[in-house]
């Protein structure tokens, strides 16, 4: 399913499977935690060609490659290729650069150090244990605290989390995690995001969320208001203040 929440409204938990990301767990039942305290994952365990493509994305987000052409076009490309010689760990994937190498291996190599030099993402990421995510009706909750780890290594764990999970996610800071290479999700009908405003979405994704059907609005801003009920294709009747325009546009601010 895809459901989008704005400022104030709750996310209500689907049924089945999923895997929410967010700063704190909500109260569930049958919640499985993941808490990066404690807990690591497999980077590569069952890695496809799908799933190594979402790695790249996940690299290519985490660190802007400027205009320089040659870095742009081969730093990710020259991952992808380590990646397709099934590297059993983040530690081992991309050798040490030499005299002549390069500008896509020197620039793969220092993204995937400075990675390492992270304390949390190299316990996490080169994890001799895997936290199982999937499974029938399994309700993962990962608990990525902003004030715990720091901006960085929240947002390469959610990344490589939404990477490697292949059923529903839940984002409970779109602004935060999702990038318009996020596309996928949406028109897999698999993406519940929750954000503050709707300017802290990119472009691309930003127009897709607005085409969602399902979307619950409380407290926004007056211009996100203003787009809601655009989407919602309701017209204004200026000498009618009790109008479905006007009313939807109280509810969404209340």
């Amino acid at each position: 399913m895809r459901k989008l929440h704005i400022a104030g409204a709750d996310i209500e938990l689907p049924k089945g499977s999923f895997l929410f990301i967010g700063d704190e767990v909500p109260k569930h039942a049958k919640a499985k935690v993941f808490d990066p305290r404690k807990r690591g994952f497999d980077l590569f365990k069952e890695t496809d060609y799908r799933r190594s493509c979402d790695f790249v994305d996940g690299i290519d987000t985490l660190f802007e490659r400027g205009e320089n052409t040659l870095t742009k076009d081969t730093g990710p490309d020259f991952i992808a290729e380590c990646l397709d010689r099934k590297p059993k760990s983040l530690e081992r994937m991309i050798p040490p650069p030499g005299k002549s190498v390069s500008t896509g291996h020197i620039w793969a190599y220092g993204k995937i150090q400075r990675i390492l030099r992270s304390p949390v993402l190299r316990r996490v990421l080169c994890s001799e244990t895997d936290f199982a995510f999937e499974g029938v009706n399994r309700k993962v909750f990962a608990r990525l605290n902003r004030a715990e780890l720091g901006d960085f290594d929240r947002l390469a764990i959610g990344l490589f989390q939404i990477a490697r999970f292949k059923g529903q996610i839940i984002v409970e800071d779109g602004g935060i995690y999702l990038r318009d290479n996020h596309m996928n999700l949406i028109r897999e009908d698999r993406l519940i995001v929750k954000v503050n405003d709707l300017s802290e979405l990119p472009t691309g994704l930003h127009k897709a969320v607005m085409r969602y059907e399902d979307q619950v609005a409380r407290g926004v801003i007056y211009d996100d208001a203003l787009e809601l009920v655009k989407a919602k294709r309701l017209r204004p009747i200026f000498d009618k203040e009790d109008s479905p325009y006007n009313r939807f546009i109280d509810e969404a601010m209340a």
